[in-house]
């Protein structure tokens, strides 16, 4: 625990030291925005941990389900005798 404290305090430094050396930003090595960057990167990984574990449940709904419904589609399509219209399926 120790540790990931001193990590996140030198990642801090860091990210400040390298917005000031690329002129991005101009920032001052104040104990303010120290803790602004720590709670800032860990506010990110807090982010980044919920995302990659709803990542998985957005790639089902929105690819999985999609191509599964237009393989549907087309075998429906071929059983019986009908067209196949992509562009009706648009909803614009």
């Amino acid at each position: 625990m120790i540790l990931r404290i001193i990590m996140y305090i030198g990642f801090a430094f860091l990210s400040i030291f390298l917005l000031n050396y690329f002129e991005l930003a101009n920032i001052e090595f104040t104990i303010i925005n120290v803790l602004i960057a720590v709670g800032s990167l860990i506010a990110l990984n807090i982010l980044y941990s919920i995302f990659t574990r709803f990542l998985r449940v957005l790639v089902f709904a929105f690819v999985f389900l999609p191509v599964i419904g237009l393989i549907v589609y087309y075998v429906y399509a071929y059983f019986t005798g009908q067209s196949v219209d992509l562009a009706s399926l648009a909803v614009w």
